[in-house]
């Protein structure tokens, strides 16, 4: 537990020297209208995560992009909404996601924040 933490906690800061715009909120990383956060699982466990909570969800896919290590995921809510996700491997068991939900990324924070809860209980099989 204190590896996941303190691994979450050095790629926020690294993140953090790239900009100004960037604020930490409870374990999530919110810069430009993105909340990322880091996962200690791959690339693959965390892509089949994002599946699972996007069915839930009733979440449409309309686009995926896979280029190497890392993949984009264009889709909507259920009520239109654009939902953009983003998905590097960092390490071989550590892959960041970042999720903007709505056309700003600001006002549809809580969305995000949902996402990310959910995609931390599936990989958590909670």
């Amino acid at each position: 537990m204190q590896k996941k933490f303190f691994i979450s906690i050095l790629l926020a800061g690294l993140m953090a020297m790239q900009g100004c715009t960037t604020i930490i909120v409870g374990g999530y990383l919110y810069k430009k209208g993105e909340l990322k956060r880091v996962y200690p699982a791959s690339l693959e466990e965390t892509l089949n995560a994002c599946a699972e909570v996007f069915k839930s969800l009733k979440i449409k896919v309309k686009e995926r992009f896979l280029v190497g290590i890392k993949t984009k995921i264009n889709a909507e809510w259920p009520d239109g909404t654009p939902l953009k996700v983003k998905l590097v491997l960092k390490d071989s068991r550590i892959t960041e996601v970042s999720i903007r939900s709505g056309y700003v990324g600001v006002l549809d924070r809580d969305e995000s924040e949902l996402i990310h809860q959910r995609i931390t209980r599936r990989l958590l099989n909670i």
